[in-house]
């Protein structure tokens, strides 16, 4: 995994002695960053595909002086299927799961069978 918002590159594993969340389409962080200092213990992993967002998550974690948070830039599906090992998460948090409200857009919907099976 590259970290986008620093350039470096780094294998991320799933830590297996904390309890790991992920906030799918974490946005500016707000959430994130509430979880995090509430539960210190507990690992936050913050999802989206905006870069803008994602710095002011990444700004608002330093702020509140959050280390247990970790910031990706990928795809929710990609990383549902592939990128996140077998029984890593113990909760998944998704706020705003179908911005999509029309019919001809079901397809850009993020929740569905298929994909809370992946998840799984």
């Amino acid at each position: 995994m590259i970290r986008i918002l620093t350039g470096e590159y780094c294998v991320w594993e799933c830590p297996r002695d904390q309890a790991v969340e992920l906030d799918l389409g974490c946005g500016k962080g707000s959430f994130l960053v509430a979880l995090a200092k509430r539960y210190p213990q507990r690992w936050l992993v913050g999802a989206d595909v905006m870069l803008g967002r994602l710095r002011r998550a990444a700004r608002k974690c330093r702020e509140a002086g959050v280390g247990n948070a970790e910031l990706l830039r990928v795809e929710a599906w990609p990383l549902a299927a592939y990128h996140l090992p077998d029984a890593c998460l113990e909760r998944v948090h998704v706020l705003c799961p179908d911005p999509w409200p029309k019919r001809r857009h079901e397809a850009n919907r993020l929740l569905s069978s298929e994909f809370l099976g992946r998840l799984a």
